[in-house]
């Protein structure tokens, strides 16, 4: 039940923005991969990071959340392209 009010809320939320709807879940590597780089965004965005609290440490990345942040950054940039593109 968990995955698919995660799914539908994500549907939801896609369709009001974007205007197009996500395939199934378990269709396409391409969706699981995105759908993978939009959770790990949420679970990154709760996350207790030490530079925030602590800026002199900034240079450390201590717990190595800067190095994920710009790879989750990167692929939802590659989606958010192919979408602009695919409107264009």
């Amino acid at each position: 039940m968990k995955g698919w009010f995660k799914d539908v809320t994500l549907n939801v939320i896609l369709r009001i923005v974007v205007g197009k709807r996500i395939p199934n879940s378990y269709e396409g590597d391409e969706t699981m991969k995105w759908k993978k780089s939009l959770h790990d965004l949420f679970e990154l965005t709760g996350e207790f990071v030490v530079s925030e609290a602590l800026p002199y440490l900034r240079w450390l990345d201590v717990s190595g959340n800067k190095k994920i942040m710009k790879k989750v950054a990167r692929e939802l940039d590659q989606v958010v392209e192919e979408w602009l593109r695919e409107h264009k």
